[in-house]
């Protein structure tokens, strides 16, 4: 990747993650080392209102494969000041296919409502990544996520079989945390 001094920011940016996410793609390396190529701990780096350090972005990698083959960044506003640093305001999408629908877990009627602890979520994509995999389940009629909690409500017509959620969550590539 060539240095930033003289580019376009917002071109700067498009490149700097397409270029971390073609090699999470490509590349048998661990995510961790991936990662310390593109993350120092100076660059702030905030998604859906979520501050991610180091290791949110590693645990942010286990599910990209699966759940963002492709995608493109697209920078909304990108400005450099004088020192050198960048700001910007943009969005990676999601794959095409994806519908990322947030339902109402507290719908009325003849419902089951179960709370589940998912670990290493950190933003919304995680979130919608959780929700796209669990209304893929018969009957499931609504799934809410809290991030900062990690935990997610799922509604459903009937009590869902906890093995068919996790089965789910661990698809999504994120952690099931049983119930003690």
């Amino acid at each position: 990747m060539r240095p930033f001094h003289g580019t376009d920011p917002k071109k700067f940016i498009a490149d700097f993650h397409e270029s971390f996410h073609d090699e999470l793609m490509n590349s048998d390396e661990d995510a961790g080392v991936i990662v310390d190529r593109y993350h120092t701990p100076d660059i702030v780096q905030i998604a859906d209102g979520h501050r991610m350090n180091r290791d949110k972005l590693i645990a942010h990698t286990r599910p990209v494969g699966k759940n963002r083959p492709t995608g493109r960044m697209e920078v909304h506003e990108a400005m450099a000041n004088g020192d050198g640093g960048l700001l910007l305001r943009g969005v990676r999408r999601r794959r095409p296919d994806a519908p990322g629908t947030y339902a109402d877990p507290h719908r009325a009627g003849d419902m089951s409502a179960s709370t589940y602890v998912v670990r290493g979520m950190a933003c919304g994509h995680c979130a919608a990544f959780v929700t796209e995999e669990l209304e893929t389940i018969a009957g499931v009629t609504g799934v809410a996520v809290d991030v900062e909690s990690g935990t997610v409500t799922v509604t459903s017509d009937e009590v869902l079989d906890v093995a068919v959620v996790r089965v789910a969550v661990e698809e999504a590539g994120y952690e099931f945390v049983p119930k003690t």
